[in-house]
This record gives structure tokens, sequence and C-alpha cells, in this order.
């Protein structure tokens, strides 16, 4: 504890803390203005659950501070900084991959990466914390202490790539509500911060500090209403920065020790992760994919509002920092080390219980033939779709999906619904009309990065899980549309509620198709 109190005493850690404070709540204002004029806004869509056009590089500002820190730490050779001068090559390490996490995090903000593309970069980012002599050489277990990987070059290696892009991800994949990501890592942040403190590490305690005090100063414009998010480039950073530093924060002198403690602060996105790819794969769903059934959607939709689930899951995440300390306390190879197991446990076990994981993955898995057959005609339709498609194909491919998902009708409207095509095919049951008031919108972006309105209605009320996987289908095939069909213009104004003609001999009419979808 001594170690605790002198970093809590010291004006070195407050300069630092507060200095990143200052520094990001005077960046904010000045990377919402960038993303405006770069046009790195989110818009409401499919799997939003915000209104309005909200600017998403919030992350700059949280991450330029720590980079300055980290720089800085490098030429310092008075206090504390003096031992943060001895690991200088591991703050270069983290500096160069942090800065091509933020490049690319800013590409994919402003104009759309691939998740291939990210991923490769996110490897190569990883392979380069590996070989810069920060690869995992030993395991940190309960009841069972440092088990050393027996200087298995390839094993550690493999584990540190999994590790920083898992986390990496992991991060990224809880950023889909205001304040969540940034308040889930500023408590990680804090839990590494300690755990480093209490093991006598400043090199962990100062970035860790650097972290808490932008994400603190962040989350003062990102709570809800948010005034900007963390977007991937901010995310995406701080997920590489939580994994980075709690990696050379270990390091021994054949490598890093990978923390019990710090897979526990972690606990909330790691869960997030590894749940997301259980209930995809039971569900049949792209292990990889996106999809509206993270557990801030779940409690959503059970009646909390946005401040309430984010609470709900910080109290989840002080459970996990409880465990993680704990687990630094006592040693790993006593059964004291149980205990921040069952907090850890009860903590996760809450949240699968809250927000109704267990019945939902049952249920999911009923229905896992009929989601990889509709996954398979997304696939199908996304390929029809293309630069050179005409009205007639666009239409036939519309009709094959009404068919197949039993829905009345399927229309798409481009530009803010200057142009617009609609299925020609109704449901297979011919006595079958639309019914007012259950028509389903939701908004994807096209390639050009303009909206796409879907509407559709169900032909019949099923399992709201089967209604979520044809959502899931539908926006998968329209998210980056590339239709440039040409026809007639449209006859409604974009404000107009048009009102669905009536079935004539069991099929319905099509409606007039507007100018071209692309630019």
């Amino acid at each position: 504890m001594s170690y605790l109190q002198s970093y809590l005493l010291s004006p070195t850690c407050w300069v630092i803390f507060l200095g990143c404070f200052a520094a990001t709540t005077c960046l904010t204002p000045l990377a919402i203005w960038l993303a405006h004029r770069v046009g790195a806004v989110e818009g409401s869509g499919y799997r939003k659950i915000h209104s309005g056009a909200i600017p998403r590089l919030g992350g700059l500002a949280v991450a330029l501070p720590v980079l300055a820190v980290a720089l800085a730490c490098t030429t310092e050779a008075a206090g504390m900084f003096r031992v943060l001068g001895e690991r200088r090559s591991d703050l270069l390490i983290l500096v160069a991959g942090g800065v091509i996490i933020l490049a690319l995090g800013v590409m994919d903000d402003v104009r759309g990466l691939r998740a291939r593309h990210k991923l490769l970069v996110e490897i190569m980012v990883g392979l380069l914390v590996a070989l810069s002599g920060n690869a995992i050489s030993a395991v940190n277990l309960p009841l069972v202490g440092v088990l050393d990987l027996g200087g298995a070059v390839g094993i550690g290696t493999l584990l540190t790539v999994l590790w920083v892009v898992g986390v990496t991800n992991a991060v990224n994949i809880i950023d889909g509500m205001d304040g969540l990501a940034s308040g889930v890592g500023l408590i990680a942040a804090a839990s590494l911060a300690v755990i480093a403190a209490l093991n006598g590490s400043p090199f962990v305690v100062l970035l860790d500090l650097a972290l808490v005090g932008s994400l603190l100063a962040f989350l003062r414009h990102n709570w809800h209403p948010a005034k900007v998010f963390l977007g991937d480039t901010g995310s995406l950073f701080l997920g590489y920065s939580l994994a980075t530093i709690s990696l050379m924060g270990s390091c021994k002198s054949t490598g890093a020790v990978l923390l019990c403690s710090s897979v526990m602060a972690l606990g909330i996105p790691i869960f997030e992760t590894l749940i997301s790819i259980t209930r995809r794969y039971l569900g049949g769903f792209p292990l990889f994919g996106a999809d509206s059934l993270h557990t801030h959607h779940r409690l959503l939709r059970r009646g909390l509002t946005q401040r309430q689930a984010a609470v709900l899951l910080y109290t989840a995440s002080l459970g996990c920092m409880l465990a993680a300390i704990l687990g630094n306390i006592f040693s790993m190879e006593s059964f004291g080390s149980l205990i921040p197991v069952v907090i850890m446990a009860f903590t996760l076990g809450g949240i699968v219980a809250v927000a109704g994981y267990t019945r939902s993955i049952i249920n999911k898995y009923g229905f896992r033939r009929d989601t990889m057959r509709y996954m398979a005609l997304s696939r199908y339709a996304a390929m029809s779709l293309g630069p050179e498609t005409t009205l007639q194909e666009a239409q036939r491919v519309l009709d094959l999906m009404v068919c197949e998902l039993e829905l009345l009708f399927l229309e798409l409207r481009f530009d803010c619904g200057h142009a617009s095509v609609c299925s020609t095919e109704a449901s297979r049951d011919p006595d079958a009309a639309p019914r007012p008031g259950e028509t389903v919108k939701f908004n994807v972006k096209a390639a050009d990065g303009g909206p796409v309105e879907v509407s559709f209605q169900h032909a019949k009320k099923a399992n709201p899980l089967r209604h979520h996987t044809i959502n899931a289908c539908l926006a998968s095939v329209f998210e980056g549309l590339r239709m440039n069909a040409q026809c007639a213009p449209d006859l409604f104004p974009a404000q107009t509620v048009l009102p669905f003609p009536a079935p004539v001999a069991g099929k319905l009419r099509p409606r007039l198709v507007g100018r071209s979808a692309g630019r």
C-alpha cells in the first residue's frame, strides 16, 4: 500500500491527470468542429439508438493528450520520469502503434473501411507489440499462479496478438450507447492504475492516469444526451491502449505476464465480446457481423433509459474493478484467489440474468437453420444489387426477398425520399394486404454515404426473434448499397406519407421509382 500512497501524493501524477483533463476539455470542441467539416457524423439508422446527427471524432480529444504524455516520458530525465525513461523503447512502441490505430479509426469514421481491412491492420499492430519484446511469456491463473509458457515464442506471439486485437475490438463493441465505452474504459483504466500502483509500476500508473483524466473530461460531452461520440477513432485507440499498457506493465526478463487481474479489470468488454460471438454462432449469424442484440440494446428494450443502462453497466465494471484489485492482493496459488473469481461470476451472472440472455440464446438456437438460410439469401441479394442493376432486376430481387422472408411488401427510398423502388410481388397469401401502423422502417447508409430508408411489413405475427433475424438480413443487404437504377421521377414529396396501393389480382401495384440513387 506504500506505493499506492506515494503515487496519490505525487505531484507528477496529479499534473498528468489534470493536464490531460484540461487538454481533452479544450480539444473536444475542436474535434466536434473537425467532424462536421470532414463529414464524420453519425446519423440515425438500423442498430442506432440515438436521433439526429452526432459527430464521431471525439476520440482525437482523448488520444492526443495520452500520446503527448507518452512522448514526454521518453525525454524527461528527472523525478519519477527517470524510471519511465528506461522504458523508452516500450513508450515508442506504444506511441507508434497508437498513431497507426488512431489513423485507422479516423479513416473508418470519415470514409468507412471494411472489417477485414481493419482486422489486418490491428493484427500488424499486435505483431509490432509482440516482436518489440512484450510478447506474453506466462499467464497468471487462479490456484495455479504464474504458468510459464516454456519459451514457446510462437504461442506467446499468438497470445499477444489475440490479446491486443481482442481487447481493441472488445471496447469497440461496447461503444454503442452514450457514455458507455468512455465510462467503462475509465473504470478499467483506473483499475489498471491501482493494480500498477500496488505493484510499484510507475510506467503504467502515469499512462493510465493520463487515460483516466482524458476520459473523465470527455465523458462530460459523451454522457446522454451525447454531443459527440468516441467513434472508431476513440474506441479502437482506447482498447489498444488498455491492452498494450496492461502488458507492458507486467514485463519480466523473458517477456510479459498476462495477469488475471488485468483480465478481470477488462471484464465487461471481454464478456460482451464472448457473449456476442456465442449468441451469433448459436443463432446462425456471422460471427463478426453487427447486430442490435448487445447488452445495452437488451437493457433498453427492457425499459431502462440510456442513463440507467449506463449506470448499471458502470456498476458491473466497478464489481470487475473490485475483483481485479483483490486478485492482485491475494496470492494466485492460494484458495483466496477464488474470492475475486466468485465476485466476477456474480457480477457477470447478474448481467446475464438482467439482460435475459439465457432464454434468448436457447430460442435463437431453435432458429439457427432459418437464420442461415436468410443470411445466404441476403448475400445473394447484396451481390445482385450493383451499379449496373436495372429497375426490373432490382424489383425481381425485392420480389424474391418478399416471398422468402414472408413479407407483404418491401420498399427502398434513396436521397431522403426523392427516389424509391418497391417490390411488385405480394406475400404468398393472395388475401393479405398491408396493415396500417405496422410498417417497419429503418435507415442504412449507401455506398455514397447517403441514407437508404428500408420499409416493409411482416406477413405474419411471428416470434420476435424471427422478426429480428429478418430485420438483420435486410439491413445487411442494403448497407453500402451501390444501386444506380435510372427511372421516372417520383410524383410525391419526401415528406408525404404514401398510402400503399390495394392488392390487384394478388399483386401490389409497383410504385413509381425516382432518379438515380447514386451520385
